[in-house]
């Protein structure tokens, strides 16, 4: 039977439609979550008035003492769902910083006995996601499951002998673009999840690979191939174990995921404060970026009459910038080996990270570890036709700009044979090489104000040394286009520069808060670590979103190994 569209939650639809939670955190996030007035006083969401896209942001410009919290949002639908097809479109997510623990997620009344099933979720540096599932016992994920993704957790009992964690899946090796900063670097993507009787199916698309049918408003999931989880069949009635769901979109900070891994396996979020909560509650400006930019959630359902509803198209956008580098980067294989943290009587599961080949990314665009590789380099544009997607252990970020130089990056050689390969050669075994024209810069971090550009056609300079390869640009200035061109009474100010530094982090995530503080709130799965981004501080949310369009100084291709701390980036 065919689905239709039942509701579509866009522009003031999607304000209205759901309800700003207020209550303390039940995850020990350090969040103060805001009333739909409080959040419009703080200017913490914004409704684009040419695309109706919904910006939801975080505070970015005060500090807070240790006992307090960030102001923050977390909006639950106020309808309750049984069975549907469930397809959000998002522009931008939270980027992998550390600190944050953002998720799109849907659960239950009666937590754990309601379920819980984790669409997007993870935490600091993550690049990639982690879709889980939370159930009473019983519930399990089969042993060879009609997935492309990699079984975590089989178990999705919670507490259970995982304590929180439940099932889960990595992505598929092949997509890597499912998170934050990795995310970001495509224009963001669209994931669907289809609720039967029989099974929950959740399948991932980065912004060019969107299948046909959904942009026309009449997806047929029985088209899309193996989805990235599923949950249910033979090994758990579903049921018995998921209803009356309502649609969840938040953004937390530390608590018992982002805090729990800080500075554990891999995580390096402790080299910058030594605590999670001393460093996002002084540390405003790292979280410029720190926004959702929601096109569209989409729900459908079967046996309804036929609805045109439609919804707004993505905004397109240039840049004005200067010069562009190329940026390739090292990235964790999904394919990794569980492992477990306790703390406080929680165990998160994060992954060890380990290197592998991931698929191209655009040319500006940042592709993290976990990006998605589109399906045909042929005809998406979004692979890079002159840039390999994967350099030995580095992979291709895309076309990054900086407003401050590309500080944290240091000149490594100039040289007039200068290739991608050679940079990377030269960086190794730093996290971050970055290419401008002859010029090699090598990193360990990337610094707030360099970030991906949504203009994959700056970096346009061919490489000394090959000619088929394009080495960042040079001079470019495109006319902008200002999304608030007059804001609008009683419009919150938009939110930060989207094209905010997109690179490989893993981010993990902590376990999500069910809506009524004394449930027990079920743990996130935390996601490999890579880079992390941070956007640069263009001031209030207003500011920011006026200079969306803004102009970095600089631009480059970067590599990046997420094997290694370093990142290199040219100019």
């Amino acid at each position: 039977m065919a689905y239709s569209l039942s509701q579509s939650y866009f522009g003031a639809n999607l304000i209205s439609d759901f309800n700003f939670i207020n209550y303390a955190d039940p995850s020990n996030g350090f969040v103060r979550y805001q009333s739909q007035p409080d959040a419009l006083a703080k200017s913490l969401y914004f409704i684009d008035p040419d695309t109706q896209a919904v910006t939801l942001g975080v505070d970015n410009k005060n500090t807070f003492v240790l006992s307090d919290g960030r102001p923050s949002l977390r909006l639950e639908s106020k309808r309750q769902y049984n069975h549907g097809l469930f397809i959000g479109d998002f522009a931008h997510m939270p980027p992998s910083v550390c600190g944050l623990w953002p998720a799109f997620w849907m659960y239950g009344p009666d937590w754990p006995t309601s379920g819980e099933i984790d669409i997007i979720e993870g935490a600091n540096q993550a690049t990639k996601n982690i879709i889980s599932g939370h159930s009473t016992s019983g519930c399990r994920i089969p042993d060879s499951p009609a997935a492309a993704g990699q079984p975590l957790l089989l178990d999705c009992e919670s507490p259970g002998t995982t304590n929180n964690a439940g099932c889960n899946y990595l992505p598929p090796a092949s997509d890597t673009h499912t998170y934050g900063d990795a995310f970001n670097a495509v224009g963001g993507g669209v994931y669907a999840l289809e609720w039967t009787s029989e099974a929950i199916s959740i399948w991932h698309w980065p912004r060019q690979s969107i299948p046909d049918d959904i942009v026309a408003k009449n997806p047929d999931p029985s088209s899309w191939g193996l989805p990235s989880a599923l949950f249910g069949t033979s090994t758990c009635d579903v049921d018995t174990y998921f209803k009356d769901m309502s649609i969840v979109i938040q953004t937390n900070f530390c608590g018992d995921y982002a805090a729990n891994i800080w500075g554990k396996d891999g995580d390096t979020c402790n080299q910058r404060a030594p605590t999670c909560v001393e460093y996002v509650a002084n540390n405003p400006t790292a979280f410029a970026n720190a926004y959702w930019e929601v096109n569209y959630i989409d729900v459908y359902e079967q046996g309804l009459a036929t609805n045109t509803t439609a919804s707004p198209s993505e905004p397109t956008t240039t840049t004005t910038i200067k010069s562009t580098s190329t940026i390739y980067t090292t990235v964790p294989n999904p394919a990794t080996i569980v492992t477990s943290i306790t703390h406080n009587g929680t165990v998160i599961v994060s992954t060890a990270t380990v290197q592998s080949q991931v698929s191209s990314v655009v040319l500006s665009t940042v592709v993290g570890p976990t990006a998605t590789a589109p399906p045909s380099p042929s005809t998406d544009p979004l692979v890079p036709e002159r840039e390999p997607a994967t350099i030995g252990e580095y992979a291709y970020l895309g076309c990054f700009g900086s407003g401050t130089g590309f500080q944290s990056f240091l000149l490594k050689a100039s040289a007039a044979d200068m290739t991608l390969g050679k940079c990377i050669d030269l960086c190794r075994p730093g996290k971050y090489a970055g290419v401008r024209e002859s010029e090699c810069f090598c990193a360990d971090d990337l610094d707030p104000d360099t970030r991906a550009t949504t203009d994959r056609a700056l970096c346009n300079s061919p490489c000394p040394g090959n000619n088929t390869q394009l080495c960042g640009g040079t001079t470019t200035t495109s006319p902008s286009k200002k999304r608030d061109a007059a804001p609008r009474a009683h419009a919150p100010p938009p939110p930060p520069p989207r094209r905010a530094l997109n690179l490989p982090p893993d981010s993990l995530r902590p376990p999500h808060r069910r809506s009524t503080p004394q449930r027990p709130a079920p743990r996130r799965l935390g996601t490999p670590r890579t880079l992390h981004l941070d956007a640069r501080d263009d001031g209030d949310l207003h500011h920011r979103l006026r200079d969306r369009r803004g102009a970095p100084d600089a631009r480059g291709a970067l590599y990046h190994d997420p094997g290694a701390g370093v990142r290199q980036i040219l100019r």
